[in-house]
């Protein structure tokens, strides 16, 4: 009996040539941010133009430091 023993380190998934790393923050990565889940909810009185929203998200998105906000995160 090894009490002391710890517990196997669980293995990354093997990567996929097409995967791409983008590094996350240390903040990001905090016990208490993987638990929150944020609902966030807008009402306009207009009509919005979806060829608007989709431009301004890809630029979003082609900024340093937002591509994470379009990625698949994935736990190693």
């Amino acid at each position: 009996m090894n009490l002391f023993r710890s517990k196997p380190q669980p293995q990354p998934p093997p990567k996929v040539p097409s995967d791409e790393v983008i590094p996350l923050h240390s903040l990001d990565d905090q016990f208490y941010t993987r638990a929150l889940v944020l609902h966030f909810f807008s009402r306009f009185d207009d009509v919005l133009d979806p060829e608007k929203l989709r431009s301004a998200l890809d630029r979003l998105l082609h900024l340093g430091g937002w591509r994470k906000l379009g990625a698949r995160l994935r736990l190693n």
